[in-house]
């Protein structure tokens, strides 16, 4: 019964750190129209939104770190401050945070 009990524990734990798969549409947006409409931005806070736009609007914050090597709590202030902004949108996914660009910057609201 106890092992029964652990194997079930185990399974349901992979289980819950497996990431969702992403939504898979694949959006153009306007970053120039986003840094012009905010010229406060900093330089790493545009890098982190070309990431993202690069990757079609969207990715898990471990991906974002794992790509700049940004310590985690310097990651979600940057994350926070933005979404304060309206620029970008968190979503809990899988048990991993999904950011996303806002869907305002969306150029044309075109699917590639």
């Amino acid at each position: 019964i106890i092992l029964g009990i652990g194997v079930a524990a185990a399974f349901a734990f992979i289980r819950l750190r497996k990431p969702a798969p992403k939504t898979g549409l694949k959006y153009k947006f306007d970053l120039d129209a986003l840094f012009e409409a905010n010229p406060y931005l900093r330089l790493d806070d545009k890098e982190v939104l070309r990431f993202l736009a690069e990757a079609g609007g969207e990715a898990f914050a471990a991906e974002v770190r794992d790509r700049f090597d940004v310590p985690r709590t310097s990651l979600w202030r940057m994350i926070r401050r933005l979404e304060g902004e309206g620029i970008v949108e968190v979503e809990a996914v899988g048990g991993q945070s999904l950011v996303r660009i806002s869907p305002k910057y969306r150029s044309g609201g075109a699917k590639e």
